[in-house]
């Protein structure tokens, strides 16, 4: 019984680390992209105000203002630094996984992830609905085929990008039952990577953070899509990096996550006050 109560909470504490690094992984995509999204709209002159946690643009869709160069600069922003982050990211974690801790591994697989999904899931959503990253194809006149052609590739770089963070996250296993055996090799993923992204998921359908419309709702469950990659099993023969002590709640990145969420609301509050809506068509 002893043993067992033990698991639960070392279970337990691999899924608060993860979630608290997840959120701060998004945290440190959002908010960059936010400003850059504001600069890039000031630039050609396009007012910005904050919907929830979500910047939007009040103007007319048939404003002079929207040009093809606008457009893509605007619904680019975003997607781009996620794709540096996630460049950055997995890139740091090959190089340095082997001496980091473990809530600092996870915040890299976390940025990796995320930053792929917010590229390539935003074009796998977009192009579709006709939204946020997928209004660059549209305004752009892409034809019908390379759209189609955009949205089977970016599901299949979801899904093998799946598999790289299944290679990743199977890097952190501190017992060699999670290496050798399905079951806890199952149990370990199922902590570390699924609950909390499903935790996310709920948390954004109940607050509607950062904004509840179809778009992102569908964005989210997309993005499951690549963890499907993360379950498969694979026999594991090497050495363990992390021991049951390794699994630690970091304190660093809790700190960082209220700071950056309070960085986010203090520039919500203060925005209107400091950019006001200019009278535009």
């Amino acid at each position: 019984m002893a043993d067992e109560n033990a698991s639960v909470k070392l279970s337990l504490r691999v899924y608060f680390s993860s979630l608290v690094a997840f959120i701060l992984a998004f945290l440190i995509i959002y908010l960059p992209a936010q400003v850059l999204v504001h600069t890039v709209a000031s630039f050609f002159n396009i007012p910005t105000r904050f919907h929830r946690f979500q910047l939007i643009f009040p103007i007319l869709d048939h404003s002079f203002l929207w040009t093809q160069l606008s457009v893509s600069c605007i619904y680019s922003a975003t997607p781009l630094v996620a794709l540096i982050t996630f460049v950055v990211a997995r890139i740091v974690f090959f190089r340095k996984h082997m001496t980091l801790s473990f809530p600092a591994n996870l915040l890299l697989i976390w940025l990796s992830a995320l930053g792929i999904h917010f590229f390539f899931g935003a074009l796998l959503v977009g192009i579709p609905l006709v939204r946020d990253f997928g209004y660059v194809p549209d305004w752009l006149y892409f034809p019908e085929w390379i759209r189609n052609a955009l949205i089977i590739f970016s599901a299949i770089v979801l899904l093998v990008n799946g598999v790289v963070v299944r290679r990743q996250v199977e890097a952190l296993m501190y017992s060699e039952k999670q290496q050798q055996r399905p079951y806890y090799s199952f149990l370990f993923k199922w902590y570390a990577i699924f609950s909390p992204a499903i935790t996310w998921i709920f948390l954004f359908i109940l607050l509607g953070f950062p904004n509840n419309t179809l778009y992102m709702r569908l964005f989210w469950l997309i993005f499951l899509l690549q963890l499907v990659a993360v379950f498969p099993f694979r026999f594991i023969y090497a050495p363990l990096l992390y021991s049951e002590t390794s699994v630690k709640i970091s304190g660093k990145n809790v700190i960082f996550v209220l700071i950056l969420f309070l960085l986010l609301v203090l520039w919500r509050t203060v925005h209107l006050k400091i950019f006001p809506l200019p009278l535009v068509p």
